[in-house]
């Protein structure tokens, strides 16, 4: 498991104001895992890209009391899970590790004993048409209507044994072309569906780059449905009948990992 980064967060209690003495004190690690779930699940619904964070450990945590409230501070170390944050899985559902498997594919080695070299590279431009040449056949064999173009590449790892191979992660996003029309005109011009109606998707791909390879990538993508977040409808709803503009009826976020009613001008 690779350890990838430390968070800062606090948890405000409130309660009276009747008095305004401060104090700071210790908070035991091993009691407040709950806070801290929900510390991390606040980080994780906001996040747009990448890989659902899971909770490593409470490296600290303490409180500062003023009067008869508290504020909860908190470091967290947390972990990149293998899921993206497009399929809003929480991250107890998530398992921890690399994205990709270290084994080396059989048809990039042509001899037992070859050497191998395995580098996870910086995502550049260029990777962006390796996930492209990839995401081309899973355009031509799924039975969605439009066509699909690559949003972004979260990971790429390249290995390199008798043949150069590519394994990567990106996400993708529908477009506004028909399959039947980007294929009849492959410099068609396609452009996203907004949010609400474009369905995202994740996909890991491998690419061998040998032009006497007839089929050397393979691809497999996980299709999401648009952002339609039931309690950001039941909100404009709301504002349309009553005018309040941000309900509090309407801040709950039971089953949607990232609603909150937005603030909507006249």
């Amino acid at each position: 498991m690779l350890l990838l980064a430390s968070a800062f967060f606090l948890t405000l209690l409130q309660g009276s104001n009747a008095q305004n003495k401060t104090s700071v004190t210790p908070a035991d690690c091993n009691t407040i895992e709950t806070d801290a779930g929900v510390a991390l699940d606040l980080v994780n619904r906001h996040r747009r890209d990448g890989y659902v964070f899971g909770l490593f450990r409470v490296a600290d945590a303490h409180k500062l009391h003023i009067g008869n409230s508290s504020v909860l501070y908190l470091t967290l170390d947390v972990l990149e899970t293998e899921c993206p944050v497009l399929s809003r899985r929480h991250w107890e559902s998530c398992e921890y590790g690399e994205i990709y498997s270290t084994a080396i594919p059989p048809d990039l080695l042509e001899c037992k004993d070859c050497p191998v070299k395995v580098e996870v590279l910086e995502v550049t431009e260029q990777h962006k048409n390796i996930a492209a040449k990839a995401l081309k056949k899973f355009n031509s064999e799924s039975n969605h209507t439009n066509y699909f173009d690559v949003d972004k590449v979260e990971k790429i790892l390249k290995m390199t044994a008798s043949r150069e191979g590519h394994i990567l992660g990106f996400s993708i996003k529908e477009t506004n072309c028909s399959k039947s029309a980007q294929q009849a005109e492959p410099t068609l011009q396609c452009d996203f569906l907004d949010d609400w109606h474009a369905y995202v998707g994740f996909c890991k791909a491998r690419v061998i780059s040998d032009a006497e390879e007839p089929d050397g990538t393979d691809i497999s993508c996980e299709l999401y449905s648009p952002w339609v977040c039931p309690h950001l409808l039941k909100c404009l709803w709301l504002y349309r009948h009553t005018g309040d503009s941000n309900p509090t009826e309407s801040r709950r976020t039971d089953n949607c990992n990232s609603c909150l009613c937005p603030f909507i001008s006249a």
